[in-house]
């Protein structure tokens, strides 16, 4: 805001002016505007007085910068990679069969019985029954029996495996523009309010 002597001394030129006007009442029709003065075709010259800084209005909101990150950039390559022969180990897990050894053992051989159907007669009638029987009287005998050596297992085999020379596909991610931080500008939120005083007076010369 304009100083008490500021407005002071607008005041006394503002009188000034106003006791100049009679001279000039045949300068024509004239209107002071705040874009500017408008006249009429009978107006041949003037004497502009203006004091003050401007009107009542808002400025333009401040800009500042910030620094921001902008991330990378990537895109998606395709390409047909030679690959040359390789060999690889590979483990496979597999199972062992036990391993048996026969042998011949000479051991006595017990009396062997089987249950089967006896038919005899009882006060003069035919029963048949069941009964154990000997089949097969004790002796000794050659008996083979299995010997396990090695009991069956699980066991790691290590082998050799060849792959041909041939070309894949590879697919990548290649970088186009690396993550990288930026100055930008910002507007402030809120407008700034600007007060000011504008006086203008213009006297008409003659004709």
């Amino acid at each position: 805001m304009f100083s008490k002597l500021n407005r002071f001394l607008a005041g006394g030129i503002v009188a000034a002016a106003v006791a100049a006007l009679p001279a000039a009442a045949n300068a024509g029709y004239r209107d002071w505007h705040r874009d500017g003065w408008r006249h009429d075709d009978h107006d041949h010259g003037h004497f502009d007085i203006r004091i003050g800084g401007g009107d009542y209005g808002t400025c333009p909101p401040p800009v500042y910068q910030e620094q921001v990150w902008v991330a990378p950039v990537y895109r998606t390559v395709t390409q047909q990679v030679w690959v040359p022969a390789t060999s690889t180990t590979v483990v496979d897990h597999v199972w062992v069969e036990p391993v048996v050894q026969r042998t011949t053992e000479h051991t006595w051989v017990p009396d062997r019985y089987e249950l089967r159907d006896v038919t005899r007669w009882e006060n003069g009638r035919q029963v048949t029954c069941k009964e154990n029987v000997l089949v097969e009287a004790g002796h000794y005998a050659d008996v083979p029996h299995d010997v396990v050596i090695t009991p069956g297992h699980y066991e790691d085999r290590p082998r050799q495996q060849f792959v041909d020379a041939h070309y894949e596909t590879v697919t990548r991610q290649e970088v186009v523009v690396p993550g990288h931080y930026e100055l930008i500008d910002r507007v402030a939120a809120a407008p700034v309010q600007r007060d000011g005083f504008s006086l203008g007076v213009r006297i008409p010369i003659g004709h």
